[in-house]
């Protein structure tokens, strides 16, 4: 009996979570791949002169669109609600308070510091941003590498905690030896020919570190039993998770498929300092273009294709030291 796609996609999601449907769906082609940057817009220099433009927001977007009219020549005006450019691009450190509504606000007091911030909106920049990634060349804004993918990091068993790497790596386990239990039993006889039988019961073995007996019995890569010691001291390997358990876990969602995504590989780049590095640097090129502190309430038309934003100042919400 057949099924269909949409069903198809369900059990996954109900399986493996937001994750696992993810990665499925990208590579039954149905989520488009990241396009390839063009590079920045090709404005001729001079093209803008005599022609004003206003930019509402003062976030990535919008600063990056004044750096490059005003490169062309317009006459830019940016107004932005807050008292700090980058939008949703905010990276907290000493002196921020963060206001909210319906609980008291928060007053960030640790210490000072290059590293002693947080990243409270987007907080990493995958190879594949080249846009971003350019800009940052340009402004001259460094960067260093930012781990994403942990294999010691913790997860929750059902109320036991293990690690990422034997999670992962019993996952692979268990799965290798059922595929390799239905090559024994003639499962795939109508899509493999023996040799290829043979050559994919060798990758089983290795991909999922399976017993000559084709059995997951645990592996050292998922964590030891007993650590390794001097010569005499081999390692062994980790009592492996039970499938039925793992299964029970959900965890082949987003905890074990997280850096295959192609926008969240396990190593990415981060600005040195905080994200909003990017955003002080675009801010410092459009300068004096850019106006704090302007809510826009209305935006009227003046004539035959002109419109008029009206801003008034703003009730504070964030306040973010200056930097």
């Amino acid at each position: 009996m057949g099924i269909s796609r949409r069903a198809f996609l369900e059990r996954v999601g109900k399986a493996g979570g937001y994750g696992a449907l993810f990665v499925t769906m990208q590579g039954l082609g149905l989520l488009a791949a990241a396009q390839a940057y063009a590079g920045p817009p090709d404005l001729p220099p001079g093209s803008g002169k005599g022609v004003k433009v206003v930019v509402l927001g003062g976030g990535i977007a919008g600063l990056v669109s004044a750096y490059e009219l005003r490169k062309a020549g317009y006459e830019v005006t940016v107004l932005e609600a807050r008292e700090r450019p980058g939008g949703r691009v905010w990276s907290i450190r000493r002196g921020t308070t963060v206001v909210q509504e319906g609980r008291p606000d928060q007053y960030v007091d640790w210490d000072e510091g290059r590293h002693h911030y947080f990243n409270a909106g987007p907080a990493r920049i995958p190879q594949t941003h080249h846009a971003i990634l350019g800009y940052c060349r340009d402004l001259k804004v460094p960067l260093e590498v930012m781990v994403n993918a942990n294999r010691l990091a913790k997860l929750d068993f059902g109320g036991k905690v293990v690690t990422n790497a034997q999670a992962t790596n019993d996952t692979r386990g268990a799965f290798a030896e059922l595929l390799a239990k239905s090559i024994d039993r003639g499962a795939l006889d109508q899509e493999l020919t023996g040799l290829d039988k043979g050559r994919l019961i060798g990758f089983l073995s290795a991909y999922g570190d399976l017993t000559p007996q084709k059995v997951y019995g645990g592996s050292v890569r998922s964590g030891f039993k007993d650590w390794p010691g001097g010569y005499q001291h081999p390692p062994t390997a980790a009592d492996p998770l039970k499938l039925k358990d793992m299964m029970d876990a959900r965890f082949w969602g987003i905890s074990l498929l997280f850096e295959e995504i192609i926008d969240m590989q396990a190593t990415m780049l981060q600005p040195v300092g905080g994200m909003d590095r990017i955003a002080y640097a675009l801010a410092d090129a459009v300068q004096p273009s850019l106006r704090y502190g302007a809510v826009v309430r209305e935006i009227r038309r003046e004539g035959r294709g002109r419109a008029s934003p009206s801003p008034t100042p703003p009730e504070p919400r964030h306040s973010t030291p200056t930097m």
